[in-house]
């Protein structure tokens, strides 16, 4: 388990039993589903949301509840497999701001080192939440454009009348786009439901960090949808070949 003040400056590495006895100050907590459990009698979160970070069987989603949001997050870590999925879990209340994790995953470091590098005006959980998200994208627009030059050589090939079985390659990059169209739409119902603050937790500032992040995630939504239709267009072409 990790805990850290939060400051306006920076964050500050401390106990959990510090945390339980400072009702002033905001706080970043990271731990693991079990951690969670046994810590709840303090959080009183819903036993569906523990539950759900337990088994990490749903699919990403926010749950709104009246004193805190509790949502599911997909990463991709396309270094890996790329049809291979980790799963973050986060609560956000008034003063809180809680990773759940099963796994100790590369991205929480390069949120800690965003902040540090940075050094942010004004360091706030809903600061460090929008962070996430940014990671989540950062590099997307690259993955996106490596596949697009995929299909653009497989198109050309085709073309030129290349010799050679492109049913294998076109239904890899189908199946690429369909993954992240998947992973695309409920991320940004996700963000969609945060800037409703239907629970009033964030403040204006806040909500039009979720913003950002909602036009770009919606992009990267759209170009998926444009190379799925490149795809099928050259689909098509080879099976007119």
């Amino acid at each position: 388990m990790l805990v850290y003040k939060i400051t306006q400056e920076s964050l500050i590495e401390t106990t959990f039993e510090s945390f339980t006895s400072d009702l002033q100050n905001q706080y970043w907590i990271i731990l693991n589903p079990e951690e969670l459990r046994t810590k709840n009698e303090y959080f009183h979160f819903s036993y569906h949301t523990i539950n759900d970070c337990i088994h990490n069987d749903d699919a990403a989603k926010l749950d709104v509840y009246e004193n805190y949001s509790f949502g599911i997050l997909n990463i991709i870590d396309v270094t890996k497999n790329f049809f291979e999925l980790d799963e973050l879990d986060f609560y956000l209340t008034r003063n809180h701001l809680i990773f759940v994790s099963k796994k100790n995953l590369t991205i929480l470091d390069e949120i800690k080192k965003a902040i540090y590098s940075k050094g942010a005006l004004s360091l706030s959980i809903e600061n460090i939440l929008y962070t996430l998200f940014d990671k989540l994208t950062s590099t997307d627009y690259n993955m996106l454009s490596e596949l697009e030059s995929k299909i653009t050589s497989v198109e050309d090939d085709v073309i030129e009348g290349k010799t050679k079985d492109y049913v294998t390659d076109i239904l890899s990059l189908k199946n690429k786009l369909l993954f992240l169209k998947k992973h695309y739409e409920p991320l940004l119902d996700i963000v969609e439901d945060l800037t409703k603050n239907e629970n009033g937790i964030l403040n204006e500032k806040s909500i039009a960090y979720f913003i950002i992040s909602f036009n770009r995630i919606e992009r990267l939504d759209r170009k998926v949808g444009n190379l799925r239709d490149y795809v099928t267009q050259v689909r098509e072409s080879y099976q007119a070949q």
